[in-house]
């Protein structure tokens, strides 16, 4: 309870200012920063729901041995989940220090293909995968910069795009986050001169959050371009995912 609470005050702290930044915003800026304050509401009201579940189940505990072993053994199994995401996760993406880095001699006329990790399923999707989402439910996948094109120095694009049913807007959204700060979504790209804090481009990996909007099917994808330590190349990826949304 301790911990969640703790949660709680966080997320409701990024919330206010998420609030403090759309009542500043411009209009131009008001719908990127309308779907930071409805992610945090999201994550805040399901927090609170998990807090009320936490609470009905202390207030059910017995003193006998059994109800306490049988509650213990439901955390663990809890944690047990979310240690293993986090280690496939982990296992996933590497380190920008191991031995995974190389450079394919034939790199230059391959398909260029990102994957992206699930971090609500643990699934790792690639090219023409697809995966299933509730109005409503906002899912984050975690990009990895391919490996077979040398070191990664300095991501300088990273592009949420899709077919023309997700241009409409009506079935999901989408947004690439560099920024590991829940609290600041950020994203590059040298075609717009749009840099953020140097620091954040040294990285192997992003986010994409997805918010689905509407029932629908619509093709996700997502584009990221960078230099490599090898060669002072610019490799460019790509990866383009369907997404069925049902009410």
């Amino acid at each position: 309870m301790v911990s969640q609470l703790e949660n709680l005050d966080s997320l409701c702290n990024s919330l206010e200012n998420a609030k403090n930044a759309l009542a500043s915003a411009s209009e131009e800026e008001k719908p990127s920063k309308r779907q930071n304050v409805n992610y945090y509401e999201d994550r805040v009201k399901s927090l609170e729901s998990s807090i009320d579940s936490t609470i009905a189940s202390i207030n059910g505990i017995s003193v006998s041995i059994q109800d306490q072993s049988a509650s213990f053994s439901t955390s663990m199994a809890t944690l047990k989940e979310y240690n293993s995401l986090e280690a496939m996760k982990q296992e996933f993406l590497g380190s920008i220090d191991d031995n995974s880095w190389w450079v394919d001699p034939a790199y230059a006329t391959k398909a260029k293909e990102l994957t992206v990790f699930d971090n609500t399923t643990g699934k790792i999707y690639k090219e023409g995968d697809s995966f299933d989402m509730k109005v409503g439910e906002t899912r984050i996948l975690t990009v990895r910069v391919p490996h077979n094109a040398g070191h990664v120095r300095r991501v300088i694009r990273t592009t949420a795009d899709g077919s023309g049913a997700y241009r409409a807007g009506n079935i999901v959204t989408g947004r690439s986050d560099i920024d590991p700060n829940p609290n600041n979504i950020e994203f590059v790209n040298y075609q717009y001169n749009h840099f953020p804090d140097e620091k954040l481009l040294n990285t192997i990996s992003y986010d994409w959050i997805i918010t689905a909007t509407g029932p629908g099917s619509c093709t996700i994808s997502q584009t990221c371009e960078y230099k490599v330590t090898e060669n002072g190349g610019t490799p460019k990826a790509m990866v383009d995912i369907k997404v069925n949304v049902t009410s």
